[in-house]
């Protein structure tokens, strides 16, 4: 039987170790010993394919429940938070829901080292490239629709945390947001990359699904004379509100309607869009 599991890695030179769980590899019909170090190595910022082999990989357990695993893991990681070994840098601690996060700073002689240097664009790069098609777990949810942005939201507000998971923004700050941006030009390089990362793509995955069924209504309801670019329009039948509202007189398809209307022969001198004789 193919299970959800907990693993641990150890360093071979320095000892420092690692828990990881993986629950991925029943979706891919792939036993545990045919999936660490082979398909999957790690979500770890610090362990990758490249280094995987300078670690013992032991699989500690398997479960059938996802869930149980995810926090047998925290467990086992809550537990040995406090080994400077340690590699792993959070958890989320399975009495309270709440994440804790480890902060063992830098020393003065790193952080000397890190002054005034930048990342390389080669990992900027590789950074970039992991992120393309990368979608939160949380996008589009909120405490209103999903149990467990809930349950984070109560836990932190519990803990005296101000900022809520899940919380909607006010209208007001919404508009405050809206009319800052209102205006401002965007560079051609950022717009090729946010056209790159939206290729491909479904609403529901750039927007979420509640924004993707509002905006699809929003598009049922801005047709014809209700769009705000549409346009007036003469013809030898008529004025009509729209080109829209011309294609279904005529029965013809609107880019013929548009082409007459932009004909400067005079065989379509009467068709015309009434704010060009303005």
């Amino acid at each position: 039987m193919i299970l959800p599991y907990v693993y641990l890695l150890v360093n071979k030179e320095t000892e420092e170790f690692y828990y990881g769980y993986r629950y991925k590899n029943v979706m891919s019909d792939t036993k545990s010993e045919e999936d660490l170090g082979i398909k999957y190595f790690t979500s770890s910022n610090y362990i990758n394919k490249h280094n995987f082999k300078k670690f013992t990989a032991t699989i500690i357990a398997e479960f059938f429940d996802k869930t149980d695993a995810y926090w047998f893991e925290q467990q086992l990681i809550k537990d040995n938070i406090k080994n400077p070994l340690l590699l792993n840098r959070h958890y989320q601690d399975p009495a309270t829901g709440i994440k804790e996060f480890v902060n063992l700073g830098h020393s003065a002689e790193t952080k000397k080292k890190m002054t005034g240097k930048k990342r390389s664009e080669d990992f900027r790069e590789y950074r970039r490239q992991v992120m393309i098609g990368h979608t939160p777990w949380n996008k589009g949810l909120s405490k209103e629709n999903d149990a467990r942005v809930m349950l984070l939201a109560t836990n932190r507000k519990a803990a005296g945390n101000k900022h809520q998971i899940g919380m909607k923004y006010s209208q007001e700050r919404v508009d405050k947001v809206r009319k800052k941006l209102t205006g401002r030009v965007v560079p051609d390089n950022q717009k090729q990359k946010m056209s790159e990362a939206k290729k491909g793509k479904t609403w529901e995955e750039i927007f979420g699904p509640e924004e993707a069924a509002r905006k699809r209504q929003l598009n049922k309801s801005r047709t014809g004379a209700n769009h705000p670019g549409s346009r007036p329009i003469s013809t030898p039948g008529g004025i009509f509100p729209s080109v829209t509202a011309a294609v279904n007189h005529f029965k013809v398809a609107e880019v013929t309607i548009r082409k007459r209307c932009l004909n400067t022969n005079d065989n379509w001198k009467d068709w015309y869009y009434l704010d060009s004789k303005t």
